[in-house]
Formats: C-alpha cells, structure tokens, sequence
C-alpha cells in the first residue's frame, strides 16, 4: 500500500512539474520563441551560405575574365606569327632583315 501511495505521489508531482498545469498561451508562446530562434539560425546559415558561393563565383569570374582573349589584348600582349603563318614560340624563330 505503501509503494502504491508513493508512486501516486510520484505521479501528481510530475504532473504539476508537466505541460498538463501550464496555460496554454505560455505553451504556445515558448514554441513560438523556439520557433523564432530556429528561423533566425535558418537565416543566419542562409546568408552564410550565400556569401560563400556569391564569394566563390566572383573568383570563377575574375579568373575568366583575366583569361578573356580581350583582356590579354588589352593588356599589350599579343600573338606573334612568322610569314608563314606559325606561331612564334622563340627568338630563333624569328629572323631579322
């Protein structure tokens, strides 16, 4: 009889310690502040994200506008070809009048 009185005790603690005691406004209001919280981390890794790829593809596109054939003109350089045709790859390829 004992051990069943003390389990009831258990039970009626845990109860009013439960979620059956609180009102239910201050259920909803502390899942709307998790939920709050969980969007603001959701935000922050979204804007993490993007700063990494928009990061990411500017580099891709600088690389590809240095490599740009008109850039490289730009520049001063240009592609050096013999009478024939042939690229220029040394100076021995080319002769002097």
């Amino acid at each position: 009889m004992l051990n069943k009185h003390a389990r009831y005790k258990q039970y009626l603690t845990a109860l009013t310690k439960g979620r059956l005691e609180k009102r239910p406004m201050d259920i909803i209001a502390k899942y709307r502040m998790m939920t709050d919280n969980y969007v603001k981390h959701l935000e922050a890794g979204v804007i993490k994200a993007q700063t990494k790829c928009r990061t990411a593809f500017e580099k891709q596109v600088a690389l590809l506008d240095s490599l740009s054939p008109l850039k490289t003109m730009a520049r001063g350089y240009s592609v050096a070809t013999n009478e024939s045709g042939k690229l220029v790859n040394k100076t021995g390829d080319v002769k002097l009048r």
